[in-house]
């Protein structure tokens, strides 16, 4: 048996001839040179993706896919004893129930084991996705077109405010995007259609990125099924993917990255003008002296989730900031006094922003009368 001291001269003589360092850098792995056909593809027209990957040695091969929160999307492959080889393996952009996927970006998952029992786990999302993308001088016009160019394929989110004003609309909420020159285009209006801003000329757009997983596939074209219902629908409670470490650090993973899509979005807020405790219709709406305003969160998911996570609310009045009340509770109550708002016609727009980044927005036409 070597001592200590003999084993250690071993050692710095295996490193110093080269010998350790060889077989530190052979290559052990047998999963080899895995890419996908294309980047994105429409399954409503009945296209398919294919994956293809290269087997090193004989294996027993596992495919599956995931959605974006990593949830089990559908099996390809299960326990397939696989020669050393290429292989091609073709995905409809169906669930586990026949279902077209809506529209969103997917991932493929390989899961290799060898006959010694070792085994080897193709997961992009642990060696890529969520780095910062740094979108260089998006070209924005006036009636709505903005257009950039993406490195890589990436989820975009592209809001538009006023300047020094509120948030308006998010015209792009955190939708996955090819790599490329990309084109976005909206109505220059809220969703309310209360705000347009074809008349102003001090709105201003932000738009930030981050990668998605390497070798993603971006299925589109489902008008029938939106990603969160299909979530809280006929996906709920399905299995997710093996929590796994990541592989490669990076200072640059936005903290977008690891928020659920379900959550993860422009909330929707309904605000309601009370006058003596009656809701006063109507848009615009005919206010008087005082009301209360008050703010709520339709959706219970989303409810939840600002709970949680905690947020503030600001009013704006002909863009302007009136008040803001930096910790709020669903639902949220605002005396506005309308001594000091002249008579006539104003649009009233409230933001509510979670501490996670999440910004919902709503406005309301308003008349003030005042008495005579």
């Amino acid at each position: 048996m070597l001592t200590r001291k003999a084993a250690l001269a071993l050692l710095v003589f295996l490193v110093v001839s080269g010998v350790l360092c060889s077989w530190c850098e052979a290559d052990h792995s047998f999963i080899h040179n895995v890419s996908v056909t294309k980047a994105s593809f429409n399954p409503t027209r009945d296209e398919s993706i294919s994956l293809s990957y290269e087997l090193k040695q004989a294996v027993t091969v596992t495919v599956n896919v995931y959605d974006p929160d990593h949830g089990f999307v559908c099996g390809l492959k299960e326990h397939e004893k696989q020669e050393a080889g290429k292989y091609t393996v073709t995905w409809d952009g169906r669930d586990l129930g026949g279902i077209i996927v809506p529209d969103e970006a997917y991932y493929f998952v390989i899961t290799a084991s060898g006959e010694s029992g070792e085994k080897e786990v193709y997961d992009p999302t642990i060696t890529s996705g969520g780095e910062h993308i740094d979108v260089a001088s998006p070209n924005v016009q006036r009636d709505g077109i903005v257009s950039y160019m993406l490195p890589r394929a990436a989820r975009v989110r592209l809001r538009v405010g006023v300047e020094n004003g509120p948030l308006i609309a998010t015209p792009v909420d955190w939708k996955p995007r090819a790599a490329g020159r990309v084109v976005e285009q909206w109505n220059m209006k809220d969703s309310e259609g209360v705000v347009d801003l074809r008349n102003r000329k001090d709105w201003k757009v932000a738009l930030v990125a981050f990668s998605l997983p390497d070798t993603s596939m971006i299925a589109y074209g489902n008008k029938q099924l939106s990603y969160r219902s299909y979530k809280l629908g006929p996906a709920k409670g399905r299995p997710t993917k093996p929590e796994r470490s990541r592989e490669v650090a990076s200072a640059r993973i936005s903290e977008h990255w690891a928020i659920p899509r379900v959550v993860d979005r422009a909330v929707p807020i309904k605000v309601d003008i009370l006058s003596k405790e009656t809701v006063l219709e109507g848009n615009p709406c005919r206010v008087r002296d005082s009301v209360v305003l008050r703010v709520t969160v339709p959706d219970e998911v989303d409810r939840r989730f600002l709970e949680s996570q905690g947020c503030e609310i600001m009013f704006f009045v002909d863009m302007l900031l009136v008040a803001e009340i930096e910790q709020a509770y669903m639902p949220c109550n605002w005396p506005w006094d309308l001594s000091n708002i002249a008579s006539g016609e104003h649009v009233l727009t409230v933001n509510l922003a979670s501490f996670r980044d999440q910004i919902g927005a709503a406005s309301r036409q308003v008349i003030v009368e005042k008495q005579k």
